[in-house]
């Protein structure tokens, strides 16, 4: 790239936003594949609302810890949707002043003018 000019590779750019969509869905799915498996062990430290102590600790950890995980894949989840976002905002905004700039090229042509 010379001093002073910009180019980017729209196509490049779209299929890293196409990479990263995909990226988002794998974590969109995460989320309800881990809240159905969790269920297969809800509960199997015993009675924590008995007399059982080691149930109670047990239980109030575990329920802290799949909170932690719910919040931890909604995170990605997030950020993956944001940078996609941004990524795709990305593309239109170097898109536009390629468009414009052909836009003129062809106008100037089609009056058979020539800029200096």
């Amino acid at each position: 790239m010379a001093s002073g000019n910009y180019s980017a590779d729209i196509e490049q750019i779209l299929r890293g936003s196409a990479r990263l969509r995909e990226a988002v869905r794998l974590g969109e799915r995460m989320l309800p594949e881990f809240e159905e498996k969790i269920q297969q062990t809800w509960g199997w430290w015993g009675d924590e609302y008995g007399d059982d102590p080691y149930a109670t600790q047990v239980g109030s950890q575990y329920r802290k810890e799949y909170e932690g995980v719910i919040d931890t894949l909604r995170a990605i989840t997030n950020g993956f949707t944001g940078l996609v976002e941004a990524v795709a905002d990305e593309a239109i905004n170097v898109k536009r002043p390629q468009d414009d700039a052909l836009d003129q090229i062809n106008d100037e042509s089609a009056k058979g003018g020539v800029k200096r």
